[in-house]
């Protein structure tokens, strides 16, 4: 899959990033909201993986304009705070994130193409 991971922690854009190419995926990376919304207006992405709060503009923001702009789009949203209502989200992720509960989550967004 051609996945936009969107997160302000390099370390996590890192470790995620690394994780999923050893899955064989496609990966883009953006430090926050805004860049990530203008790489999904520039791409064709099969799946966002997005964090909530963020500098520039929330993933909240970022997922209402997408979902406008492409109601179809798959997108998981990683937070620290779980209970977080996050509109046109299709799967909301507890960080920290590690490869087991990250792959699963992928899996079943991807499961609903």
């Amino acid at each position: 899959m051609k996945i936009l991971l969107v997160d302000d922690e390099k370390a996590v854009l890192k470790i995620m990033n690394l994780i999923l190419r050893r899955e064989g995926h496609e990966i883009v990376t953006a430090e926050n909201g805004q860049e990530g919304l203008e790489l999904f207006r520039e791409g064709k992405y099969d799946l966002i993986i997005s964090d909530n709060t963020m500098p520039a503009m929330t993933g909240t923001e970022m997922v209402e304009i997408i979902k406008r702009e492409k109601p179809d789009q798959r997108i998981i949203m990683v937070t620290g705070d779980v209970r977080v209502n996050v509109p046109g989200a299709d799967l909301i992720l507890a960080k920290p994130v590690s490869r087991g509960p990250l792959l699963e989550a992928i899996r079943k967004v991807g499961a609903g193409k």
